[in-house]
């Protein structure tokens, strides 16, 4: 739906804007991670949030954040039983933004008794996830469910057909 959206409005500002959105979170980011890299004092769980967000910035276009993160921000409305709670929606929104960086959710260990290496999926502490979960809907979020309310009222092609031929058919004489 999201890439229907940018087809249907294309030159819309919503889109530079949510990727404007972007850039801040990441110039965000880098700022914290030259204060810890210069010796200020920092918090560890907002040192690895801000990692995650330059690692996906390395690896995805602006384009593809803001689309990931409104499909999810989208699904979350649209079926909220999908989600036990809040909480559960944010660590799931933090996994696939995750996902955008694929060295950053994958991982390897040797696993002695199969004798080879063995891929696994790598997790962050919830003191991490959650903030970032958080911060990504904040950020996304209104616009998430402004998309899905226009596409809910959008009339799909094969209901319009139908509503035009029954008008045509009232209006017989």
């Amino acid at each position: 739906m999201v890439d229907q959206a940018r087809q249907r409005n294309p030159g819309h500002p919503l889109w530079s804007l949510l990727e404007t959105d972007w850039a801040g979170m990441v110039s965000q980011a880098q700022e914290h991670q030259a204060a810890a890299e210069a010796g200020q004092a920092f918090s560890r769980p907002v040192l690895l949030k801000d990692q995650q967000i330059l690692a996906v910035n390395q690896s995805a276009s602006p384009a593809e954040v803001v689309n990931e993160v409104l499909a999810m921000v989208m699904l979350g409305q649209a079926e909220p039983r999908r989600f036990v709670s809040d909480d559960a929606f944010r660590t799931q929104l933090a996994r696939r933004f995750r996902l955008l960086a694929p060295r950053l959710s994958k991982g390897s260990y040797w696993n002695p008794k199969l004798e080879r290496v063995s891929q696994v999926v790598q997790e962050l502490p919830p003191r991490v996830v959650l903030p970032l979960g958080q911060q990504l809907a904040e950020r996304f979020g209104p616009a998430g469910v402004r998309l899905l309310e226009l596409e809910r009222s959008r009339v799909p092609p094969e209901q319009a057909r139908r509503i035009a031929m029954q008008a045509a058919l009232e209006s017989l004489e």
